[in-house]
């Protein structure tokens, strides 16, 4: 995730444990990026990871490096769906609520005009 939702939650959230990843800011080497970020993490914690694109680079070096029953990858995001995850316990933090938290941010996106123009 970018720096810019790290400091937008960072003052919604008081959450200490937030990681961001901002490919290609530095350099061209993503893979070096995402090791140098994995060493970060602790590997006995469980770790949800957000990355924008679905098939996009970053989004294929994580799941070819992280994929494991500890690390939830989602791609595509909003900022309700990180608020979510945020607060959810290590037990409810599995593959079903996370579908269904997917699922309700995907719902959550509306084009403001034809949502209006339908009420009249």
């Amino acid at each position: 995730m970018a720096e810019g939702v790290k400091n937008t939650l960072s003052m919604l959230a008081d959450k200490k444990n937030i990681y961001t990843l901002n490919a290609y800011d530095h350099s061209d080497d993503i893979s070096k990026e995402i090791n140098d970020l994995i060493e970060q993490l602790d590997p006995n914690q469980k770790t949800l990871i957000f990355t924008d694109l679905f098939g996009g680079s970053v989004n294929l070096e994580i799941t070819r490096k992280m994929m494991s029953d500890k690390a939830m990858i989602i791609a595509g995001f909003n900022l309700a769906i990180i608020l979510e995850c945020l607060y959810l316990s290590d037990e409810d933090c599995n593959e079903q609520n996370l579908l269904n938290l997917i699922d309700q941010a995907k719902n959550q996106m509306v084009l403001v005009n034809s949502y209006f123009k339908s009420r009249g």
